[in-house]
C-alpha cells in the first residue's frame, strides 16, 4: 500500500508530476506470495552521509544505484540531502527540502557521532532512514517489477559506519538498532509521523510479538542489519578488479561536516583466499566543508553565510568573488585551517611509519592513496592532496582513482563522481563477500622498548610476500613478550 494523502499535497506545492505511485510504500515484496517462490536476497547499502544519503541495491548479478527523483540534489540524483522535514502539525514526515514545512532537521548523523543518543534524535534518524526506506523498496519494485515478480525477496541493510567508530561498539550498536527501527517502522501502515515513530521506538525492537500480522513478517531481525566500516567497503570495486596492489593504502574521504583518514593493508589469505583489510590508523575531525566554509565566514569581517554545504560546493574563486576579497586574501585564511588538516594526515602517516608499517620498500613510491567525498573536489583539499603528492618519500602520496565497476547501473551518474557512491555500492555486498576487516584494536603497536627492533620469525622482517605476512599483519616485526 502507498501513503499518499500528504506527498499528494507536498506534489501540488512543489510542482512535481504526481506520477510515482511506488513512493514511500510499506510493502516488501512485488506481489503476494504462496511460499512456494524461489528466493531472491537483495543487499540495501546505506551511505547515510552528514550532508548527502546515497543507496545501492545489490545482488549477486547486478546493483542499482537509487535516483531520488525531485528529491535528490540539483546536480546528481543519486544524493539525497540528509534532511527530515516535518511538514504539517500532525509532524507527518518527509525528506529534503520541503516548501512551507514546519521544521527541517539537518544535522541528522552529526547527532550521533556527537553521541546525542537522545531519544528526540532517535525519534528524527529513526523516521528518516525509515522514509529512505520506504522509498527505495519502492522504486525497485516498481523500476524492476518484471525482474523480481513472483520471487521472494529476503532484504538484508548494510549501514556506513565512519572507520574511527569501527571500535566503538556503543555507536555500532547505536547504528544497528535505529536501523531495525527504521526498517519495522516502513513495513507498518501508515504515514511516518513524529508521534508514531516515537511510539515504536522502543516496541519494534523490544516486543515485536505486539505487532500484527502481516506485518511482523516483514519485520528484519538484527542480524539482517551490519554496519560497517566505510573505507572497506569503499574499495569494493577496486579489490575486484585487475587494478588492484596489496600492501599499504591510504584513503582521505572530505564529507560536509568530517575529514576521514585511514591507514590500512590489503591482502589475500592464502589459505581462505579472503581478502584481509588490517586498520593501521585512523582520524576523522570535523574538518570537512561545512567547517571550512564556517572558517572563512568567521574570519571575513561582516561575511553572511553564502553557501550551504547541501547545494553545490564554491571553488576557490567563486568563494572569492561572492565574499568581495581577493584569492590572494582567502588563501591567507584558509592557512591556519589547513594547517590543521596537513597537521592531522601528518599525524597518521607518521604514526603508521613509526608503529605499524616501517618496511621502507611499501613507503619509497608514494603511499597508494585515494580520494573520495565530495569534499574531495574542493580547491581547498585539492591544494593539500598535490602538495602531498609532489613531497620527498616517504610521506608522499601516489593517487589511485576509484571506477564504477560494471555490474553497478547508474544512469544520469555525473562523469567523475562515482566516488561519491563508493561506500553505498560496497555495502550493497553480502558481508561475508567484503573480507576480513581488522580494527585498530585489533592490530598490535609496538610499545615495549625492550623489543623494539624485534622482527617477526615467520617472515624474518620482510612483511611478506606484498605485506601479507599474517604472524605481523604486514608490519614486519611482532609485539615481544
Amino acid at each position: 500500500m502507498v501513503w499518499r494523502t500528504t506527498y499528494a499535497e507536498v506534489n501540488k506545492e512543489n510542482g512535481w508530476e504526481d506520477k510515482d505511485n511506488w513512493i514511500l510504500t510499506d510493502r516488501t515484496q512485488v506481489n503476494e506470495l504462496s511460499g512456494e517462490e524461489p528466493k531472491q536476497q537483495l543487499v540495501i547499502g546505506l551511505d547515510f552521509g552528514t550532508a548527502y544519503t546515497k543507496v545501492v541495491i545489490g545482488e549477486q548479478r547486478i546493483k542499482y544505484a537509487v535516483p531520488f527523483q525531485h528529491f535528490s540534489s540539483e546536480d546528481n540524483p543519486f544524493l539525497l540531502p540528509s534532511k527530515l522535514a516535518i511538514i504539517n502539525q500532525q509532524e507527518e514526515c518527509l525528506f529534503g527540502d520541503i516548501t512551507n514545512s514546519v521544521q527541517i532537521i539537518d544535522d541528522l548523523k552529526m547527532r550521533f557521532l556527537n553521541r546525542d543518543f537522545s531519544e528526540v534524535s532517535k525519534v528524527y534518524i529513526a523516521s528518516y532512514i525509515a522514509l529512505v526506506l520506504r522509498f527505495v523498496r519502492g522504486w525497485l519494485l516498481d523500476t524492476h517489477r518484471a525482474v523480481y515478480k513472483g520471487r521472494q525477496l529476503n532484504w538484508m541493510v548494510n549501514i556506513g559506519l565512519p572507520t574511527a567508530n569501527y571500535d566503538d561498539e556503543e555507536l555500532s550498536k547505536a547504528y544497528g538498532d535505529i536501523v531495525q527501527t527504521a526498517w519495522g517502522i516502513s513495513v507498518l501502515p501508515g504515514p511516518i509521523t513524529i508521534p508514531r515513530v516515537r511510539e515504536y521506538l522502543y516496541k519494534i525492537v523490544i516486543h515485536p510479538e505486539k505487532i500484527p500480522e502481516p506485518y511482523a513478517s516483514r519485520f528484519l531481525n538484527r542480524d539482517l542489519i551490519t554496519p560497517l566500516p566505510e573505507f572497506a567497503v569503499q574499495l569494493a570495486g577496486y579489490v575486484r578488479s585487475p587494478r588492484r596492489q596489496e600492501s599499504l593504502h591510504l584513503l582521505i574521504d572530505v564529507g560536509a561536516g568530517t575529514f576521514d583518514i585511514t591507514s590500512f593493508n590489503i591482502y589475500r589469505d592464502r589459505e581462505s583466499g579472503e581478502d584481509l583489510y588490517p586498520i593501521f590508523a585512523n582520524e576523522v575531525k570535523q574538518l570537512g566543508v561545512r567547517f571550512l566554509l564556517a572558517h572563512r565566514e568567521a574570519k571575513i569581517e561582516g561575511c553572511k553565510p553564502l553557501f550551504s554545504p547541501f547545494g553545490a560546493i564554491p571553488q576557490d574563486n567563486e568563494f572569492s568573488r561572492s565574499a568581495g576579497i581577493e584569492l590572494e586574501e582567502l588563501e591567507s585564511i584558509d592557512r591556519s585551517f589547513e594547517s590543521n588538516v596537513s597537521k592531522l594526515i601528518l599525524e597518521v602517516l607518521q604514526y603508521t611509519k613509526e608503529k605499524r608499517y616501517r618496511i621502507y620498500t611499501q613507503w619509497q613510491n608514494g603511499v597508494p592513496t585515494f580520494y573520495c567525498g565530495g569534499g574531495a573536489s574542493v580547491d581547498f583539499y585539492r591544494i593539500i592532496f598535490r602538495k602531498f603528492e609532489e613531497r620527498s618519500p616517504p610521506f608522499k602520496f601516489t593517487r589511485i582513482r576509484l571506477d564504477a565497476p560494471e555490474d553497478l547501473e547508474h544512469p544520469g551518474l555525473p562523469e567523475n563522481t562515482y566516488d561519491r557512491l563508493s561506500v553505498a555500492y560496497g555495502l550493497s555486498h553480502d558481508p561475508f563477500d567484503i573480507g576480513e576487516i581488522r580494527k585498530k584494536s585489533e592490530v598490535p603497536d609496538e610499545e615495549d622498548p625492550e623489543h623494539k627492533d624485534k622482527l617477526c620469525p615467520r617472515c624474518n622482517g620482510s612483511g611478506g610476500p606484498t605485506g601479507g605476512c599474517l604472524a605481523c599483519n604486514g608490519s614486519g616485526w611482532i609485539k615481544g613478550t
